[in-house]
């Protein structure tokens, strides 16, 4: 299910001291640009900047003051930050570098306090933070007894606003404060959130993973949202992929995957899947596993110091199937998962085939199927850039299952299938019919025309007469046609057309049907208006 290496990059792997040189090789993660930094001999060797990407590679040289505490790219990977200093940072220009010494210079904080760290907030703006996002525009201070006070600001238009501080609940010890491994902040299914371990009472094992919500109403705190048990002890690592919460254990090397979207209303959840993290194919030499000194960082980064390699974690939807049980859970699953339409189809489609799925459980799964359509749609119709301060969250990619999707990848094959119980492939059509009139979507003409044979296929009939009376299937001319051609059938269904001909107002259309079968009178009685009879006489008249 989670596979490491497919996509990975080498770097110096980082030394104290070189016995033969006496180089020092340090390495920094850009949690920003997704870079790993390498430094060699405080600089003067070079500075280099890489990515996961290929051939995306800064390089730079700059002067030997001093060793660095930690070394951050600018959004733009035009700037370098490197501190070497309690008080002060050295800020490098990478852009138009020759080869030569790169021009830096030095900015001390005013009051001469130590810095706890740095981020750039801008291209141009570096500063001095606790907790920060890049991608939410967000920056968390930790204050109060065991810094257990968190405190956001939003950094947007050149402006901080200040948000309603919080407290989170870690367990600490009293003599402990909250740490910044601790906590990490993502985006979970367009929330913005911030994930807090809380420890149990003796301060050593970790519980669970509480998960506050925030908002940007400057007047309302963040809430604890969810609490995803974890019940282990030792080392943990985190990562969000694709809006699941995948947490690393590396005591009994296995990581642990969670799915909020399953039951959105339940605050406590355990682990959909245990499973542990295997090696891609592609990755020679394969990469260790869940070694004490990984760094993980957001959303899918894994550095190994030792081997000096950075490695992308990936999902594997397609080995689902093998960790996920129950069916309608399967699918649910990768309905929520970005870019898996067709595992979702072709899974739907073998569910269904094989009767795995409970009416109930198939009229759930059509529901949130339509719900994506139409939250895809919703998307593209709103998207729109405010100038308001406010919370930035990754967007959520709804997948978007059209209905001929639906008619050539689930309908017509089970149909197929299903030649001995059409009964049973009427019942699922008219499920998803269900879900689309539901959430009021537009049924389309050539999936109307399908439930309709369907349902005459299996004798159901008076169920079509159902639908048209009650007007679960919405009015239009090709219903009312569809409904007329199944007179033999069904003789109600005749008027069922009819009516839905005169509602719609197709006065010419009843008169040509009535006079095809000889129903002259009625044709007569059809015409309500005298400019409808001075067209349709010559018509009546022919035909008497």
């Amino acid at each position: 299910m989670l596979e490491l290496g497919s996509v990975s990059v080498a770097f110096e792997p980082e030394t104290l001291q070189n016995e033969q040189s006496g180089n020092i090789t340090q390495n920094f993660f850009d949690d920003v640009n997704l870079k790993i930094c390498t430094v060699r001999n405080n600089g003067s060797l070079g500075i280099t900047a890489k990515s996961l990407a290929e051939n995306d590679v800064i390089s730079a040289r700059t002067k030997d003051r001093g060793p660095p505490g930690l070394m951050k790219l600018s959004p733009n990977g035009k700037f370098a930050i490197l501190q070497r200093q309690i008080n002060s940072v050295d800020i490098i220009l990478l852009e138009k570098n020759d080869g030569t010494t790169a021009v830096e210079f030095n900015v001390p904080t005013k009051s001469k306090d130590m810095i706890l760290s740095v981020d750039w907030i801008t291209n141009s703006q570096p500063l001095g933070r606790s907790f920060m996002s890049a991608n939410s525009s967000l920056i968390i201070l930790a204050t109060g007894i065991n810094c257990t006070t968190l405190q956001p600001f939003l950094i947007q238009h050149g402006q901080f606003t200040r948000l309603k501080s919080f407290d989170v609940d870690s367990s600490t010890p009293l003599s402990e404060n909250l740490l910044e491994k601790d906590v990490t902040i993502t985006s979970i299914y367009g929330k913005v959130c911030v994930m807090v371990l809380r420890y149990s009472a003796g301060g050593s094992n970790a519980t669970d993973l509480m998960i506050y919500e925030l908002t940007s109403d400057i007047q309302c705190a963040a809430k604890m949202k969810y609490s995803l048990a974890l019940g282990c002890s030792g080392g943990f690592g985190i990562h969000v992929i694709d809006n699941l919460i995948i947490v690393h254990h590396q005591v009994t090397a296995k990581s642990m995957i969670f799915d909020v979207a399953l039951s959105p209303n339940r605050p406590t959840h355990s682990p959909l899947i245990i499973t542990s993290i295997r090696p891609s194919p592609i990755c020679q030499p394969p990469p260790a596993l869940y070694v004490p000194l990984w760094s993980m960082f957001q959303p899918d980064i894994v550095v190994d110091p030792v081997a000096g390699m950075m490695y992308q974690l990936t999902v594997r939807c397609d080995r689902a199937p093998e960790v996920i049980v129950d069916k309608c859970t399967l699918v649910e699953f990768l309905i929520h998962r970005t870019n898996q339409k067709s595992l979702v189809l072709s899974t739907l489609l073998d569910c269904l085939k094989h009767k795995m799925l409970r009416l109930r459980q198939v009229r759930k799964l059509f529901d949130l199927i339509v719900e994506k359509f139409t939250l895809s749609l919703a998307a593209e119709a709103n998207h729109t850039e405010s100038t308001k301060s406010q919370l930035i969250p990754v967007d959520v990619e709804h997948m978007r299952i059209e209905q001929a999707e639906m008619q050539s990848s689930i309908f017509i094959p089970l149909m197929e299938s299903s030649m001995k119980d059409s009964k049973y492939a009427a019942d699922i059509m008219l499920q998803y019919l269900r879900s689309l009139h539901r959430h009021f979507v537009p049924i389309e003409a050539y999936f109307l025309e399908l439930v309709v044979e369907s349902l005459a296929s299996s004798g159901e009939m008076s169920k079509l007469h159902q639908l048209v009376t009650y007007k679960v299937i919405f009015d239009s001319k090709p219903l009312a046609f569809l409904l007329l051609s199944y007179e033999a059938r069904c003789p109600s269904l005749f008027q069922s057309g009819i009516d839905i001909l005169a509602r719609q107002k197709a006065c010419d259309e009843i008169v040509e049907v009535l006079l095809e079968r000889g129903h002259v009178v009625d044709a007569m009685s059809s015409l309500y208006t005298s400019e409808e009879i001075k067209e349709a006489v010559d018509e009546v008249s022919k035909a008497a």
